[in-house]
């Protein structure tokens, strides 16, 4: 099943914001990270989910652990703010290059539920992920269930943060931009 609407809500677990930012906050953010001269940094990571799954992409990690982990955090901050959350856990960006044909990463959480589970008797029962995407493209996320929420510019789809999911590489444009978020 592949979802364009606005604002839909799948199974009441999947849930697809369509024009999430407004058009000056996210022309910021692509100014930044995907322009010639927006002098972002990135960093190479040769596999996108686990080692050797034959997907490089670049990555920048603006928080993790507790702890703003970038110079550019404040660029992103509309879209924290937007989601309004009570503690985050991690906001990634991921970049992918064109690839001849469409490449699917294997499914995965972002946040392993044995990680917190073993903490302090924390679940990830209220925590949600989130995937924004910067850039309309054929790449797509893919759900454990089958669904499939297409890559288009200004998109944020939410859900639960143990709902296995997989994102693609794209065969239309130079690259596939998406941020990840994790909050509670």
């Amino acid at each position: 099943m592949s979802v364009q609407k606005k604002n839909l809500s799948m199974d009441n677990q999947i849930q697809i914001h369509d024009n999430f930012l407004d058009p000056e906050d996210l022309t910021k953010i692509k100014d930044l990270m995907v322009s010639e001269d927006g002098n972002f940094q990135w960093y190479f990571s040769p596999s996108k989910v686990t080692d050797g799954d034959g997907i490089p992409q670049f990555c920048h990690v603006f928080y993790e652990n507790c702890t703003i982990n970038s110079d550019r955090f404040d660029f992103i901050e509309p879209l924290v703010k937007k989601i309004n959350p009570v503690a985050i856990v991690r906001i990634k960006s991921n970049i992918t290059m064109k690839t001849s044909s469409i490449l699917t990463s294997p499914l995965h959480c972002d946040i392993l539920p044995e990680i917190y589970e073993s903490r302090d008797n924390v679940t990830l029962d209220n925590q949600r992920t989130g995937v924004f995407y910067l850039n309309t493209n054929n790449g797509y996320t893919f759900f454990d269930g089958g669904e499939r929420v297409s890559s288009v510019e200004n998109r944020l789809v939410v859900f639960p943060s143990s709902k296995r999911h997989a994102g693609t590489t794209n065969t239309d444009t130079d690259f596939r931009c998406v941020i990840n978020l994790n909050w509670f």
